[in-house]
């Protein structure tokens, strides 16, 4: 997904959370919006809020904050094991 798209995806999904605030599907695609839109910042609470482990480590190795990035990257290597991957 490129930027542009994946600004204009956020912006929908800021749309659909006004009418359902707080709804967790939004909230979880709207962090992979802002992630795609490489708006890490943005996208780091509702990552953590949501569990996204994989995407929070990225995000927080794009943002310069690699040691916080390490567990979530361990704990996603891990589930992705649990899944056989």
């Amino acid at each position: 997904m490129n930027i542009l798209v994946a600004t204009a995806a956020a912006a929908a999904w800021r749309k659909a959370l006004e009418l359902q605030p707080g709804m967790a599907a939004l909230e979880k695609g709207l962090a992979r919006a802002l992630f795609a839109g490489r708006a890490y910042e943005e996208a780091l609470p509702l990552l953590a809020k949501h569990g996204m482990e994989a995407e929070l480590g990225e995000a927080l190795l794009e943002t310069g904050k690699a040691a916080e990035a390490i567990p979530h990257l361990l704990k996603a290597r891990g589930a992705g094991a649990a899944l056989g991957r």
